[in-house]
């Protein structure tokens, strides 16, 4: 059966009425599909009504008995020389189940009045890993849906396909390449709250040119999807606003050599040097920069990926002076909710300020599933109930100016929830991660709207 025909059939059910059972309160389908209200219905018809639903999903439903647990995946990056990245985004997603009882106390909610357990796989922030990890988890039965990836490269053509073609959607905190959400490459139950990469590409092109710094630009990525990707519009925008690209380098991998990075750079002479790079290449590559002198006094930027306290301890004193592009944190540290109680309970557990950026768009993409599920849970007798697959994704797609940690957002059917992004560059060592995440204002800070930039993809 159709989606058409589907929603149908809910609009159908949703002629009961929501429903209070177990002190919990389950919003039947009417939410997803736009209904106004619901009238009365035999409860004792509920069970087949929800059995003909899940019927006619093509993905069929997630059931939870009685007293099953809720589980979340969460397809992360989760090496121990990523903490900013992969580390950050699952505390985000702890602090989300955390807060299911409205308030930070280290003792999980609950959901519709089931605990959600955290089912964690590590993405290897590869493709290969991607499929590996997605395979892992789409298998689980319980599985209710997925935050992840951290990497794009993870998800492009891997865990988002794996997963899409069984019905689970898939929220990622940090996958920015622009593919990922493009009309032929895209699947059909992947999100994110992280901004499109057209955005942070053309901000800090933007930026380059009206410091006066882009005469000549270079960028360094290692082949794969975001970096690739966020470099290609860089230079793209580069272009655009009247730089001229001498040099866009690729490296063997993200693991390569730097040296004949270096070397190149040295003969293309530029003034400013773009690092959309993950750690450790973008450590190693930023510090060999900076110890070659033919290169002394170019300006190097780093991107989101490496916008975490790793770099800044690797370099030390060298780091000075470097910038990274990223989220503009002014709007969020100045919401007391953040402040005064999500930062305080980030570093309760981690033992310090958040490493990276991400763990705003991770705390925010598991409400999202959590505000989806409620919305569409389909009640069974005794406090059980079944969520179909095809109306969660319907849900996701139902938000509009959802009010977020990391901003508004508004899922379209192309996946991208953040429809625009104020990016910013920092200057190190005054970067938003660890003890300054509160306290450190941008040098530069620019909003842009996927509209405005999507001629850049």
């Amino acid at each position: 059966m159709g989606e058409g025909a589907l929603m149908r059939l809910v609009e159908s059910f949703c002629s009961g009425r929501f429903r209070r059972r177990a002190g919990m309160l389950v919003a039947v389908l009417c939410g997803a599909v736009g209904l106004a209200a619901c009238g009365t219905s035999d409860s004792a018809t509920i069970g087949d009504d929800v059995e003909a639903i899940c019927a006619a999903d093509p993905f069929g439903c997630v059931v939870y008995d009685i007293g099953a647990p809720i589980e979340l995946g969460a397809l992360l990056w989760l090496s121990e020389e990523t903490v900013g990245t992969g580390v950050n985004s699952r505390l985000g997603i702890e602090l989300a189940i955390d807060y299911l009882d409205g308030v930070f106390d280290s003792v999980p909610g609950d959901l519709l009045g089931h605990r959600v357990e955290l089912l964690t796989d590590d993405d290897g922030c590869s493709a290969e890993q991607g499929v590996v990890a997605a395979e892992r988890l789409r298998v689980e039965p319980g599985l209710l849906a997925v935050v992840g990836t951290s990497c794009s490269s993870a998800s492009l053509d891997a865990a988002a396909r794996v997963l899409s073609a069984e019905g689970i959607v898939l929220v990622s905190p940090s996958a920015t390449a622009p593919a990922l959400t493009r009309p032929d490459t895209r699947e059909r139950f992947f999100f994110r709250t992280a901004p499109n990469d057209l955005i942070q590409g053309a901000v800090v092109a933007d930026f380059v040119g009206r410091e006066g710094l882009g005469a000549r630009v270079a960028s360094v990525d290692d082949g794969g999807a975001y970096t690739s990707q966020l470099a290609q519009v860089f230079g793209r925008r580069v272009d655009f606003t009247g730089g001229e690209l001498v040099a866009k380098l690729t490296l063997d991998g993200p693991d390569g050599p730097v040296d004949a990075a270096v070397a190149e750079l040295v003969a293309a002479a530029p003034s400013v040097v773009f690092l959309p790079l993950y750690e450790p290449a973008c450590s190693n590559m930023a510090a060999a920069i900076r110890a070659e002198p033919a290169l002394d006094g170019v300006t190097v930027i780093v991107g989101e990926a490496c916008l975490s306290d790793e770099l800044l301890n690797r370099l030390g004193p060298a780091a000075d002076g470097i910038l990274a592009s990223g989220p503009d944190f002014t709007d969020t540290v100045a919401e007391p909710f953040y402040v005064d109680e999500f930062l305080p309970a980030f570093e309760r557990r981690f033992g310090s300020g958040p490493p990276g950026v991400f763990h705003t768009h991770s705390f925010d993409a598991a409400n999202l599933i959590f505000d989806a599920t409620r919305r569409v849970a389909l009640p069974l007798p005794g406090g059980a109930f079944a969520v179909p697959r095809s109306a969660l994704r319907a849900a996701m797609l139902d938000l509009a100016n959802y009010r977020g940690l990391s901003g508004r957002i508004t899922c379209r059917p192309s996946g991208d929830c953040a429809q625009s992004a104020r990016i910013a560059l920092y200057e190190a060592p005054l970067w938003p991660v660890g003890a300054a995440a509160a306290n450190v204002a941008p040098i530069f800070s620019q909003e842009k709207t996927l509209a405005e930039v999507e001629s850049f993809g």
